[in-house]
């Protein structure tokens, strides 16, 4: 033990001290009879608020703006040099003060709107304790037993910084770094180290002497702390009382794609996610939510339409508001809402970012063209069959010795869709992310970079995507706060000319015949000109022989916001936003002539046809732009055991867009317009383009809960609408819903332990949809409207519009919702269980009847037509550990379905006709058609069976389908229609309300080890049916070829001789003759439910020993994959791309990627 001799000693000192210190200890002795409601409401005030690596001085100086506060304390106290951290969601202050103070020692109490800080000791001191606190003083100095040391980190390896280490039973206490790293000095070697964090699970070590203790932290399965975007606000997942489902960032980025939405299918309940297609560039995937079609977007409180162009890297979570919640956004909201919040920055050293993704696509599912056999095969018995049906005796195309040739290999058959496409097709991705602050500004901006190319092996089918966003926060003074958030979307896809439709593209490549050759007399100069249309698969995918569509998007959206919290109305906020968005389209079409050659072999010469004659040059060009005003005030206030929030806000929006296009024929084969004949110029608008409409709306909500258990909300939004007359323009969408949080009261609590939280919830409100054709209660003319032939020329003509309706409004939209969750066994189990249905009336529909031609105009729309929507879902996850490995699963699972409550149409002529025709009271995707009882196994049975090919069966054959006959009237037509299925058929489309599965399902699965993490998605879909039609159904259409999968059909054993056996297969026999074989039938119905492994993603986490000094803070390398295998009855063809267009569009593709992510 060491002794220094101090010679003189400052009292004057002491006594300041000392007065300071007894007076700040009467003050906390006075607390102790203070109003302890007063108290507890300084307490109760929420903080939102992340900082980081601050001393604790600058940390208090935050927490008194953010919490409209004060702190009395002595210099002395908190001049501890111990940096901390700060991370709060709408935390009540005292459990931020809690987790910054009690580590180092601090205690607190407020006395009159003040918190008093002091040492966590008696509350007042001797002198000789103050003594010991003067530098210079006869003190001792104590020697350290021992410091221990380590590095706290998630299960993927990644540091954890502001965790705090505490000896468990003291205040001796500190907090990680930025790497994760401690040095606490304890007493002795014995005792307990304690480690906490927001949103994981607290643990405990034993000291046992030892000097370095590292920690494996494992998130908490608790979420009631969980805070999550809502309409215009946040809120606690513990007392909300909406149906709303949220996402983070890293649930998000378990795969790589360049459509945000895919990669949200079967991770959200409720969210319904069709992947149509995989086309670089081309996001045609459809949602829902609920069934309830396409929902309204906002991305920071901006209404957005390119949702599914945003790099994931941006983004920090997504809500999806499914119920009454989504009411406060009016006549946009019917079809529930979907919020996106993006990063942020923070206070503390700037963190970079870089995440890098190389990878490939595949098809996952295509079908097999039928070759020169098979070809030739079809068309041979096409013909015999004929003459069988028509007593004839043609002869047969292809003789047996023609077949061989090709059969033995004499003869290799033309693979056209070989020809053009690639097995794989390449992908990149990279993004780079800064991310931090000061106490007063604060800044995150984020580069991404996609690019992506398309299975054609010219390479001309490429996608390129460029994001930008800068999200910038400043503290202009103690009570005003500024916000500038900037974003840019640039895109390019660049396509062959060939055709404008890809289905053609598919079609030239399934129905090319496999005997012609590629190249005119194999020559590989010249492309052969027998092709059918002209459609020669390596021209029309080479944008060198037939032209290129350019297209690209320049997408802009600045915001500007002031945030106005007044220091004498505590709890009180102000906010100002102003939001422009700019979109610009430009799409540049080049179709180049391109010659196919005829060979000649008598003159040994080529003689060109030239297709897409003459060549010309087509430019787009479009415009949209929105803006969006919001002035809003907020309040929020704890007052003892009775929580209040406020909203009123006063929101204006305007969308104007408008667009043009022009072309020429090029007289040269310049891709430029000015290149071109005037003669042929033309210039045209898309008029459904041309927009000018506004909302306006004041949004009001007030929520209030009690003690956490009784929780309400009341918002309405009185909404206004440019799209209607005067008189009908504004509607009143008010919405309500409670909660009760069973498991907070006593006599549940005290009785049923192993439950930690069960909340009911309901819900009901009333939204609309203005999702009209703008400005039908107008009178007037349509212009142009046909063409006149006057003065020798065409003149545009005038046309007459619908009769004028001047009450058209909205359709509206009730619904309702009433859910249980609960969290179980510390939060091993956790569930949510909705039931909800949405009843829409006032549909737009034009009334069925018939006016005198002299009216001259036809019927207006009307708000006439009603639907109901009704569902559940379910969710339920657990979480936990055995031993190093940490797991987690959650499942979900919905199911929606739709009624038609009431659709206008024409009284039905008999009972018969009601009942086929009439859609009212039924559901919206029953698919009709004929039953399939079995096949004709003979010509007598045939013969005595009912009529079903309109002329006495005399066109059947074996192998053929027979129907039922439902009325037994010996006639098998439209009277013998039922139900068949439930789905979609090739004539509906996706674009009708049917297009989705009634049940939707996923699965997800989280583990972690040490530093490897493994993340795996099962997503699905039941009770669907689908009917594909085309070239998947009927083979040798106009004569070409067919796909592989009618090989299996019925035939003659001998083709050559019509008497011969029938050979059964699962097809009918085809033959170009009228037969009944393809009427709507359950047999042409396929089951569409799957079982999709929709994405796996390892990876391993570096630890910080091997990083070493190198600067680098975070290193992880991850391989992932999409669409890796499906488990569905349909063989030849993705279950997800639908019958429109016979599914000949742009397939499906897998990926497999590999990805590293470096923080410094």
């Amino acid at each position: 033990m060491k002794f220094y001799l101090q010679t003189s000693i400052d009292w004057r000192k002491i006594m300041r001290i000392t007065i300071s210190q007894l007076f700040l200890s009467v003050m906390l002795t006075g607390v102790v009879c203070a109003e302890s409601g007063k108290a507890q409401s300084v307490l109760n005030r929420p903080v939102d608020m992340s900082l980081r690596q601050l001393r604790l001085q600058d940390a208090l100086d935050a927490l008194e703006k953010k919490a409209d506060v004060k702190f009395v304390y002595s210099k002395s106290i908190i001049e501890t040099g111990q940096l901390v951290v700060i991370r709060a969601q709408q935390d009540k202050l005292s459990a931020v003060l809690d987790r910054l103070l009690t580590p180092i020692g601090i205690s607190y109490a407020v006395v009159d709107d003040r918190i008093v800080l002091n040492r966590a000791r008696d509350a007042i001191r001797s002198v000789p304790e103050i003594l010991r606190e003067l530098p210079s003083k006869v003190t001792e100095t104590p020697e350290p037993r021992l410091t221990v040391t380590g590095r706290v980190t998630t299960a993927a390896g990644e540091p954890l910084t502001g965790v705090t280490v505490k000896l468990k039973g003291t205040n001796v206490g500190t907090a990680t770094d930025e790497d994760g790293r401690y040095a606490l000095t304890l007493p002795d070697e014995g005792g307990i180290l304690e480690f906490s964090f927001i949103g994981f699970t607290t643990q405990e070590a034993a000291v046992e002497g030892r000097r370095v203790i590292n920690i494996t932290m494992s998130e908490s399965n608790d979420s009631l702390d969980e805070v999550v975007v809502v309409a215009y606000g946040t809120q606690k997942k513990a007392t909300m009382t909406g149906a709303v489902s949220a996402i983070n960032a890293k649930e998000l980025k378990t795969s790589t794609q360049s459509n945000l939405t895919n990669m949200l299918a079967g991770k959200l309940p409720g969210l319904r996610v069709v992947q149509r297609t995989s086309e670089p560039g081309n996001y045609e995937s459809y949602f829902d939510i609920r069934g309830m079609g396409s929902p309204l977007i906002v991305v920071d409180g901006v209404v957005r339409t390119d949702f599914n162009k945003i790099d994931p890297n941006e983004i920090e979570s997504i809500s999806v508001l499914k119920d009454a919640s989504a009411a406060i956004y009016g006549v946009k909201s019917a079809n529930g809402v979907i919020l996106v919040t993006t990063k942020k920055g923070l206070a503390g050293k700037t963190e970079i970012s870089y995440s890098g993704v190389y990878g490939w696509a595949n098809v996952t599912s295509t079908p097999e063209v039928g070759n020169a056999v098979d070809w030739m095969t079809l068309t041979n018995e096409n013909v015999q069959l004929n003459n069988i049906i028509n007593n004839r005796s043609d002869a047969l195309p292809f003789s047996d010795a023609d077949i061989n040739e090709y059969a033995s290999g004499a003869k290799q058959s033309t693979d056209w869709q070989g020809l053009a496409l690639q097995e794989f097709a390449p992908q990149q991705q990279h993004n780079l992310n800064l991310r931090g602050g000061t106490e007063k500004t604060k800044y995150f901006v984020s580069l991404g970079y996609f690019d992506e190319m398309g299975i054609w092996k010219s390479g001309d089918l490429n996608y390129k995507r460029y994001n930008f966003r800068s999200n910038l926060s400043v503290q202009i003074r103690k009570d005003l706060e500024a916000e500038l958030h900037v974003d840019g979307i640039f895109d390019e896809k660049n396509e062959p000319g060939g055709t404008q439709d890809r289905v053609l593209m598919f079609k030239s490549m399934w129905m090319q015949i496999p005997t012609l050759s590629v190249y005119a007399n194999d020559n590989p100069e010249y492309l052969n000109a027998a092709v059918a249309d002209g459609t020669h698969p390596l021209a029309i995918t080479s944008t060198a022989m037939s032209g290129y569509i350019r297209t690209q998007n320049r997408a802009f959206q600045g915001s500007f916001a002031l945030n106005y919290t007044p220091e004498y109305l505590p709890g009180l906020r102000a906010r100002f936003l102003y939001s422009h968005y700019n979109l610009a389209r430009n799409v540049k079409t080049y179709k180049k002539k391109y010659p196919l050659y005829t060979y000649d072999q008598v003159n040994d010469t080529y003689t060109p046809t030239y297709m897409q004659s003459p060549s010309y040059l087509r430019q787009e060009y479009g415009l949209n732009y929105k803006h969006l005003v919001q002035t809003s005030l907020n309040y929020e206030r704890n007052f003892n055991k009775h929580g209040v929030k406020g909203l009123l806000m006063y929101e204006l929006r305007t969308d104007a867009g408008d667009n043009f296009a022009a072309r020429r024929d090029l007289v040269l084969e310049v891709d430029q317009l000015y290149a071109g004949d005037p003669s042929t110029q033309q210039a045209t608008a898309n008029a459904g383009a041309i927009i000018d409409d506004a909302n306006l709306g004041l949004i009001g909500r007030l929520n209030y809960d009690y003690d956490g258990r009784y929780l309400l909300e009341y918002a309405f939004r009185y909404d206004g609408s440019s799209k209607f007359m005067a008189g009908s323009r504004w509607g009143f969408f008010p919405s309500v819903s409670a909660g009760w949080r069973i498991s907070e009261e006593k006599f549940f609590r005290d009785n049923i332990t192993f439950v930690d939280n069960l909340k009911l919830r309901a819900s009901w409100g009333k939204m609309g949809d203005d999702a009209a054709s703008s400005f039908q209660f107008v009178d007037g003319f349509s212009y142009p409207s046909g063409y006149y032939y006057f003065n020798n020329g065409l003149v545009s003509g005038l046309g007459f519009q619908r009769l004028p309706n001047y009450h058209l409004t909205w359709f509206e939209a009730t619904t309702t919702d009433i859910g249980l969750e609960g969290s179980l066994w510390k939060n091993k189990l956790r569930f949510e269980f909705d039931v909800f249905q949405r009843h829409r009336t006032g549909l737009l529909a034009t009334r069925n009847l018939t006016l005198p031609g002299t009216v001259g105009a036809g019927l207006p729309q009307e708000n006439l037509n009603s639907d109901l929507t009704r569902g559940y879902e379910l969710t339920l996850g657990h979480s936990g550990k055995i031993r190093d490995v940490q797991l987690s699963i959650t499942g979900n699972v919905a199911y929606a379905r739709t009624k038609n409550r009431y659709i206008e149409r024409a009284l039905p002529g008999n009972a018969y006709d009601n009942w086929r025709g009439n859609p009212n009271e039924r559901w919206n995707n029953i698919i009709w058609g004929y039953r399939v009882i079995g096949r004709f196994q003979t010509m007598d049975e045939i013969y005595n069976a009912p009529v079903q090919d309109g002329n006495g069966n005399r066109y059947l054959l074996p192998g053929d389908l027979k129907y039922l006959d439902v009325n037994n009237d010996g006639v098998i037509d439209s009277g013998d229609e039922t139900p068949i299925g439930r789905g979609t058929t090739a004539t509906s489309g996706y674009a009708s309300p049917n297009r989705f599965p009634e049940y939707t399902f996923g699965l997800t699965l989280n583990a972690g080890y040490k530093g490897f993490d493994l993340s795996i998605l099962m997503q699905g879909a039941a009770n669907f049916d689908v009917i594909y039609g085309g070239a998947l159904q009927t083979p040798l259409r106009w004569g070409r070829n067919s796909l592989a999968i009618f090989n299996d059909r019925w035939h003659l054993a001998d083709m050559n001789d019509k008497n011969s056996e029938w050979v059964p297969g699962k097809y009918p026999a085809y033959r170009t003759t009228t037969n009944s074989n393809y009427k709507v039938s359950d047999f042409w119905l396929q089951d569409a439910s799957f079982l999709r492994l929709k994405s796996v993603e390892a990876g391993y986490t570096f630890p910080q020993r091997i990083l070493g000094r190198t600067g680098i803070r975070n290193l992880r390398v991850y391989v992932n994959g999409f669409n890796l295998h499906t488990w569905t009855k349909i063989k030849f063809i993705d279950p997800e791309q639908t019958p429109q267009d016979n599914s000949s569009l742009y397939p499906i593709t897998r990926n497999f990627n590999f990805g590293v992510n470096i923080s410094l």
